[in-house]
């Protein structure tokens, strides 16, 4: 089905070459019933675009976390030695 797209504010609280757990402050997802989801996330010098599925969801302060698992492909390797630079560089 062609929905159009829609644009969410989220905190990203976690990540993973596998997976995403984001912090959305409104019940938002839900009301929309979002199941597939692109996420675009800075991650040092790269923006990257990142497909995948919520697999599950938890009340949280005044919203929600919601736990997305990440299609497999090219971006595994990307988020691997970006989160390695971004390690490294909080730890100066």
């Amino acid at each position: 089905m062609n929905e159009p797209e829609r644009v969410y504010d989220a905190e990203v609280i976690n990540m993973s070459p596998k997976g995403v757990q984001l912090y959305i402050n409104k019940n938002v997802l839900e009301s929309d019933r979002v199941k597939a989801i692109k996420i675009k996330v800075q991650l040092n010098s790269n923006l990257l675009l990142l497909a995948g599925e919520i697999v599950w969801r938890k009340n949280y302060l005044k919203g929600l976390l919601y736990g997305v698992s990440l299609e497999k492909g090219d971006t595994e390797q990307i988020i691997i030695e970006e989160l390695k630079k971004y390690s490294k560089s909080e730890g100066k």
